[in-house]
């Protein structure tokens, strides 16, 4: 199986992700210090990443603070997403195999589409942002747009406000223009990211290094497999990992398959350049272990969301897919999107992938041990009464 590690910095990808958590108002040192909380044992020697961040995020802002309405219009984002409407403009996946070495390489490919092509690409990004389209299902989820007004008709059955569909619409409609706009922003965010290119090509150096020793020693799929319960067996033409820099705790999964399962292209993996010798992907405590019980009480938390209870009650005994637990629940597919993410970090379900879709099933383990846990510490070893 081929594998290759990429220690790359793909400029455009991260500049956009920069430029989504800007947009986010979020910090990295709150991040650093929320996972910092949650991974006590494992968080050491992480200082100095986050403090690169900083650093960056600190610049970005003072630098940027003419084109922060810009930044605001174009990549602020809902629900924990990374939609946003700066993405319509690139029509960018986040699982964009494509490298542009600048933003004028993107917009050149962008210019040699034909119409046809753009309302095909901009209507199956939509039909991906946010996933809440509504009257939704396995069989309409995405329907071809050759053609303007089809796109226009599929923006107008989202649950959206008017606001955000003005927005999306004045951006399909006059593509050009928000292009340069963003061109210019996306170049200006570049060079600072430039600037500090001798230290990030040291941390994904060390990215390189972990990966490929941790590949070495294990199959990349069987690791995923031990230390997240995520079971989608192995692609035949083999996989790639590439980093995540401004979004160093996040890592996604993309494998592109016919409608019979064959695989078309190696997969892709994008892990945050967070984890690590002293932060392993492992998400799971046991009983004993140093932040057992900071990941006890984040687990009793999850529990006390009544949407995930059911959720974890539903596929107690059976696998089920995101759109029949949409279905069962009355939930958008998005709601139960992030429901699962929580689910997932907290090692509480179990997934596989079968053929093109994917399946979750409760992960009766990790639920046990923080259970039996709670039962010692508040109950102690209490014998039930006698007659």
């Amino acid at each position: 199986m081929i594998k290759e590690i990429s220690k790359r910095i793909d400029y455009v990808a991260e500049t956009l992700s920069l430029l989504n958590h800007l947009a986010s108002e979020e910090l990295y040192s709150e991040l650093g210090e929320s996972l910092s909380k949650k991974h006590p044992a494992s968080f050491k020697g992480k200082n100095n990443l986050f403090s690169l961040l900083e650093q960056i995020e600190k610049k970005a802002k003072s630098t940027l603070k003419k084109e922060w309405e810009q930044i605001t219009y174009y990549f602020s984002q809902k629900d924990d997403s990374d939609d946003c409407v700066g993405r319509l403009v690139f029509l960018w996946d986040d699982s964009l195999r494509a490298y542009y070495p600048d933003p004028q390489s993107l917009l050149d490919s962008l210019s040699s589409l034909t119409e046809k092509e753009y309302c095909q690409k901009f209507g199956r990004l939509l039909q991906k942002y946010r996933n809440i389209i509504q009257e939704d299902s396995e069989e309409t989820a995405f329907e071809v747009t050759n053609e303007p007004l089809q796109v226009i008709s599929l923006l107008m059955k989202m649950d959206l406000s008017d606001e955000e569909k003005w927005k999306i619409q004045t951006v399909f409609m006059d593509p050009e223009t928000h292009r340069k706009v963003l061109l210019n922003l996306l170049e200006k965010t570049i060079q600072i990211v430039r600037s500090f290119e001798s230290e990030l090509k040291n941390l994904l150096e060390q990215f390189y290094d972990y990966w490929n020793r941790k590949t070495e020693k294990l199959n990349f799929y069987t690791y995923l497999e031990e230390t997240l319960d995520i079971h989608i067996g192995g692609n035949p033409l083999g996989y790639q990992i590439s980093p995540r820099i401004f979004q160093p705790n996040t890592t996604s999964f993309y494998s592109d398959t016919a409608d019979d399962g064959t695989y078309q292209i190696p997969d892709l993996f994008k892990m945050g350049i967070l984890f690590g010798d002293d932060f392993d992907l492992k998400i799971i405590f046991t009983d004993g272990e140093t932040g057992f019980e900071e990941y006890a009480l984040r687990v009793l938390k999850i529990l006390s969301d009544k949407s995930k209870f059911e959720i974890l009650s539903f596929i107690r005994d059976k696998s089920a897919y995101g759109s029949e637990l949409a279905e069962h629940l009355n939930l958008t597919t998005a709601t139960i999107s992030h429901h699962m993410n929580a689910l997932l970090e907290c090692g509480l379900v179990e997934l596989k992938k079968e053929n093109n879709r994917i399946y979750y099933r409760t992960n009766p383990k990790s639920l046990e041990d923080v259970l039996e846990y709670s039962k010692n510490t508040l109950l102690g070893n209490k014998q039930p009464p006698t007659d």
